[in-house]
């Protein structure tokens, strides 16, 4: 019999795992929501300093209410990753075989395209017939319903 490792107990990862994972996430946001907030605060006061000359030190650590930027507590803000800059997007640069099968299947699509239009010409050109029926007007039919 194969034996699952202790951390995953039939597809369901083990709940003092979890909690550890999401201590771990709360805590590095946390930690990221702090930093922002000091770095705020620390702007706010130069701020103030330079707008009224000179401040006293209490009043450089209090948030006033009308800072532009929210105040997120840490609980109700959700992580986000640093999206890469364009410089940091890599692409790997494609081989000649892959740039070759590109090419051929472009080729084999257009020949494809122009086969269709070929067939479709020649049809109407040499096989559709545009005759219509001939129309019977001088008889008297049932109702078709009744």
């Amino acid at each position: 019999a194969m034996s699952a490792p202790e951390s995953v107990k039939g597809g369901i990862p083990n709940m003092a795992n979890l909690a550890k994972i999401v201590n771990l996430i709360e805590s590095n946001v946390r930690a990221e929501g702090e930093q922002e907030e000091r770095e705020e605060e620390e702007e706010e006061a130069a701020a103030e300093e330079t707008s009224k000359g000179s401040v006293s030190a209490a009043g450089s650590s209090v948030r006033l209410a009308s800072s532009s930027a929210p105040r997120r507590s840490g609980i109700s803000s959700s992580y986000v990753p640093k999206t890469p800059q364009l410089e940091e997007i890599i692409f790997a640069k494609p081989t000649c075989t892959e740039r070759f099968a590109r090419y051929f299947v472009i080729v084999i699509y257009l020949c494809g395209l122009c086969c269709l239009g070929f067939f479709l010409s020649i049809y109407h050109i040499f096989f559709w017939d545009s005759r219509m029926p001939p129309v019977f007007k001088g008889q008297k039919k049932a109702p078709a319903f009744g």
